[in-house]
């Protein structure tokens, strides 16, 4: 039996639905986006290039890790069409220092690799990217 899918939305998770429906059904998947050509108005537009893995939920992390797994198997011009690279936060205050070390914390519980650094940390870990404070 040939099945005819629609869906709806072309970002990150619109896309990876048809690449999976694709692989699975026998038939026709379409996707449809309302954006013009070329914007991306959804949530893959607000935050292009960034796939947060960590969530409060502990089954948005585990749905977070599975959908990083679909994305590293997606191929572009024959080679793998994501990389996990990781990410930096910094805090500007105690409080927010606080919440990074909660969310570091949280991290490690859910098996996610994350280290909090103080302003004092040694110059001699900074990575070369970093610009010395004059």
């Amino acid at each position: 039996m040939s099945r005819r899918v629609i869906v709806v939305g072309a970002g990150i998770v619109g896309a990876s639905v048809a690449a999976e429906l694709g692989a699975r059904i026998r038939g026709e998947v379409t996707v449809i986006e309302q954006a013009p050509e070329g914007e991306l108005r959804g949530s893959t537009g607000h935050a292009p290039g960034f796939v947060g893995i960590l969530n409060e939920a502990s089954v948005l992390t585990e749905l977070a890790r599975d959908s990083v797994r679909v994305y590293r198997e997606l191929p572009r011009d024959g080679a793998a069409g994501f990389d996990l690279v990781g990410g930096l936060e910094i805090a500007q205050s105690p409080a927010a220092a606080q919440n990074l070390t909660q969310r570091a914390d949280a991290a490690a519980a859910a098996g996610l690799p994350a280290r909090c650094w103080s302003h004092a940390r040694p110059h001699s870990w900074r990575p070369a990217w970093s610009i010395p404070r004059r």
